[in-house]
């Protein structure tokens, strides 16, 4: 990576800068956490020096992102350990991140650019609109904006900063050790008993089925090793102890994503390779039949058990009509139900009624027309209902259309690379794509940031991986 040069930062000796990172962390969350009780001046001085150090040392700011995503929410929502404020460290970063960014494209004088580029683009235009056209409050708008695009932001980052492939195949790595902790984290959550819901793991409150998705992600990427490197085929395996966290917070969608997305995954192989599919699908039976014979079942949960929802489908599915016909609504008939709410306002002119309409916000008075329609399964459940409502129509169908230009781009990348690490990658890509659209009817994936940070980072590997496939460090296997 190119360096800043003729910095007064560069001429501090190594050990010096570090320390300086640490105390302006240590600064910035002792400013969090004592709110109004914080002298001004410190203040300034934590997230200034915090802010300029995160510039200087980008890796750095990746790899604090990633750590942050994984705990903040957890200490501060969930734990309580910390004031919620902290939780904007992210922003922070992805601000002092572009910063980078820009000064090294005025450097350079070129910006890279991806062909997704004009749908982002497209997207934040019908956003001013439709925020216009519905006379919204634009600090709504912004905190919508924020949700959906924060970590597109974050693709375009890591395609114009030149990060080696090492360095990216260690974020990688990073991600997946930190999913596997998940597992003795909502093994201790369960040990204290309380709430399923809250046995997430370290990804917060309330966000189970967030770690359902992930793990599914995480199976997708363990399929891609076990196919192309035979040095981590070891993973696939592995992540069966992943579906500890999903039996014991009775995750049960995921029963339904991990088979559906490993299939898609294992689509170009089928053929090719039928004892490895065959394999796969006895693999998915066996931990099927397991979790059937040995998964605690919660009196309270007694119906919505995992081993009630594998042994009687139909009765779950029943139990949904029953609730639907009772006034609360499931996710099927929430969807159904924004259609109509939207069809009476005329779909906002097929633009919907802008970002953050459908958004419940933690600013006062700044939450969304329709942020409080329905209950907890109401429209505001799943990635479809907010975005039919927040990007109308039109809007939704971009959305696909871009996650269809990068899956394809993927299937060029897919056939042109060798066996090995990289290639790996390409393939378990498929399945995040696949997943992450299905997942869009289950919850609002779009939007959660564990979830879309690993979409966009993978989006950002895919499109480097298409500029430098050329390169030496994609034909032999990288260590």
């Amino acid at each position: 990576m190119e360096r800043l040069e003729s910095t007064w930062l560069n001429k501090l000796p190594s050990s010096l800068r570090w320390i300086g990172v640490f105390i302006g962390i240590g600064l910035g969350f002792l400013v969090s956490y004592f709110g109004d009780y914080a002298p001004y001046p410190t203040l300034a001085l934590g997230l200034v020096l915090l802010f300029v150090l995160l510039v200087k040392h980008p890796r750095f700011a990746l790899v604090l992102l990633l750590l942050s995503l994984f705990s903040l929410d957890w200490l501060s929502i969930q734990l309580g350990l910390l004031p919620r404020s902290v939780t904007w460290l992210q922003e922070l970063i992805l601000v002092a991140l572009l910063v980078r960014t820009i000064w090294m494209m005025s450097r350079r004088g070129t910006m890279r650019r991806a062909s997704v580029g004009w749908i982002l683009v497209a997207l934040l235009l019908i956003g001013v609109l439709a925020t216009t056209l519905q006379s919204n409050s634009a600090i709504t708008m912004l905190l919508g904006f924020r949700l959906f695009f924060k970590y597109s932001a974050l693709f375009f980052i890591l395609i114009n900063l030149d990060f080696n492939l090492d360095f990216l195949k260690g974020l990688l790595d990073l991600l997946l050790v930190l999913v596997f902790m998940q597992i003795p984290i909502a093994f201790l959550q369960w040990l204290g008993g309380g709430n399923v819901d809250n046995f997430s793991g370290t990804l917060g409150q309330g966000t189970t089925g967030f770690l359902g998705v992930l793990i599914t992600f995480t199976f997708c990427i363990a399929f891609g090793f076990a196919t192309h490197d035979k040095r981590r085929r070891w993973l696939l395996p592995a992540t069966a102890l992943l579906f500890i966290p999903i039996v014991l917070a009775s995750i049960k969608a995921v029963f339904f994503l991990v088979p559906v997305a490993l299939l898609f995954t294992a689509r170009r192989r089928i053929l090719q390779a039928p004892r490895l599919t065959l394999s796969l699908l006895a693999v998915i039976a066996l931990l099927y039949i397991g979790v059937v014979i040995v998964a605690p079942t919660d009196p309270s949960y007694t119906t919505e058990s995992v081993v009630n929802y594998l042994i009687s489908p139909t009765e779950i599915v029943q139990r949904e009509f029953r609730m639907a016909s009772s006034g609360r609504l499931n996710r099927l008939s929430g969807i159904l139900a924004t259609v109509d709410l939207m069809s009476e306002r005329a779909w906002g002119g097929g633009i919907g009624l802008g970002p953050g309409a459908a958004t419940k916000s933690y600013f006062e008075g700044y939450s969304g027309v329709l942020a409080d329609v329905g209950d907890a399964r109401g429209p505001d459940r799943t990635e479809i209902s907010v975005t039919l409502i927040e990007f109308g129509p039109i809007g939704l169908a971009l959305f696909l259309l871009l996650y269809y230009r990068l899956f394809k781009k993927n299937a060029r990348l897919y056939s042109s690379l060798a066996p090995g690490y990289w290639k790996a990658v390409s393939l378990a890509y498929d399945g995040i794509v696949f997943t992450y659209v299905l997942s869009s009817v289950y919850a609002q994936v779009w939007t959660a940031d564990v979830l879309t940070f690993t979409f966009w980072f993978m989006s950002a590997l895919v499109v480097i991986l298409c500029r430098q496939s050329g390169h030496a460090q994609l034909i032999a296997n990288p260590a």
